[in-house]
């Protein structure tokens, strides 16, 4: 009897002694499984709020085109880089994002309108080597549907060149 009393100490130290390691896998798969949908959902979250910057700004800068265009009873000519201000409208665009770039990267340029076929756009490109434009196809969905009819072909805000979007202002009458 006295062996076994002792076989059953040293199998009770055994337990004592920590985690097997079978334990330590699980817990570590466990852990990197939260860690990665907690990521994932921060960078989702962090996505949509700078979408939701963009969509703020877009109606920011229609307003100041549609503002240039009641005063001037025109357009502003095209711009001819990314984030370049179009002439004159400098102080409309003072306080505002315009040149700092869209917060999901890319630039800002204005498309001036083509007489009977398409209205002036602020639209988005990627030509910006240091800021690549950041834009899924889901994003821009996202965005449609928060801005005109959920459709990246017809109304308002659309993809044009590259896929890249294009949101269009409302034709001045």
């Amino acid at each position: 009897m006295k062996g076994r009393n002792h076989d059953l100490r040293l199998a009770a130290r055994r337990c004592d002694r920590g985690f097997s390691l079978l334990e330590v896998g699980l817990g570590v798969v466990i852990f990197g499984l939260v860690v990665g949908i907690v990521l994932t959902a921060a960078q989702r979250l962090t996505q949509r709020t700078r979408c939701d910057r963009l969509a703020t700004d877009l109606r920011t800068f229609a307003a100041a085109f549609q503002a240039y265009h009641q005063r001037q009873s025109a357009w502003p000519s095209a711009t001819s880089g990314d984030n370049a201000v179009p002439r004159g409208m400098e102080n409309l665009l003072r306080d505002t994002p315009w040149a700092a770039g869209p917060p999901v990267g890319g630039g800002y340029v204005w498309v001036s309108p083509v007489a009977g076929t398409t209205p002036g756009a602020i639209g988005l490109t990627a030509f910006t080597g240091s800021l690549p434009l950041e834009l899924s196809r889901a994003d821009l969905l996202y965005l449609d549907r928060q801005m005109d009819d959920g459709n990246l072909a017809t109304g308002r805000f659309r993809t044009g060149f590259n896929g890249w979007p294009l949101y269009f202002l409302p034709e001045q009458r």
